[in-house]
């Protein structure tokens, strides 16, 4: 209610009324209240005395719930992968934590795709089960790289990983580096 963009005394917008409605939607929505509805939205504009007054009312219904985490991928063992998970079943809904999930996800160089989804079709009572589906990088990457460095000369860099040495997480790299001064 503090970030409204309309205050007393204020100009009347209706872009910006409309702005700060969307926003308590929004906010909602992310926040796991999927039943929101407009009771009330309307603005009374009295031009005789310069002022409008703005009703809205809302009803936000039931927070949803973190159900059961359902995983889609055969990369890692699903404790390894649970480890990246930062709620509990039964924890408040929020889009911002599967956000983090998915970055945290990505970053670990296991996947070439995340998606990480709250399925509300298969809400049970209130907890919405969580779809984590997980699609592998390349098993093997190499690199190859070359330079020239005033203390080193001309150089080389060579390397391989093994990205999937088991379902546990284990990687396997090596490196090769050679220049005309330094191997």
């Amino acid at each position: 209610i503090r970030n409204f963009p309309l205050h007393e005394g204020d100009i009347l917008d209706h872009g910006s009324y409309e702005m700060g409605r969307n926003a308590f939607l929004q906010l909602a929505t992310e926040r796991g209240y999927f039943a929101i509805q407009l009771l009330t939205h309307e603005v009374s504009v009295q031009p005789q005395k310069y002022s409008a007054t703005i009703s809205l009312h809302i009803d936000t219904g039931k927070r949803y719930r973190f159900g059961r985490i359902i995983f889609k991928q055969n990369v890692l063992d699903e404790g390894l992968v649970s480890r990246f998970i930062g709620f509990n079943q039964g924890d408040p809904y929020s889009t911002d934590q599967l956000l983090e999930i998915q970055n945290a996800l990505s970053d670990s160089d296991y996947f070439s795709q995340v998606d990480v989804r709250g399925n509300r079709e298969l809400a049970e009572g209130d907890e919405i089960p969580i779809e984590i589906t997980l699609l592998p990088r390349k098993k093997h990457r190499y690199t190859l790289g070359f330079g020239y460095g005033t203390a080193t000369g001309p150089r080389g860099t060579l390397g391989w990983e093994n990205r999937h040495i088991n379902k546990r997480g284990h990687r396997l790299s090596a490196e090769a580096k050679g220049s005309e001064i330094k191997n």
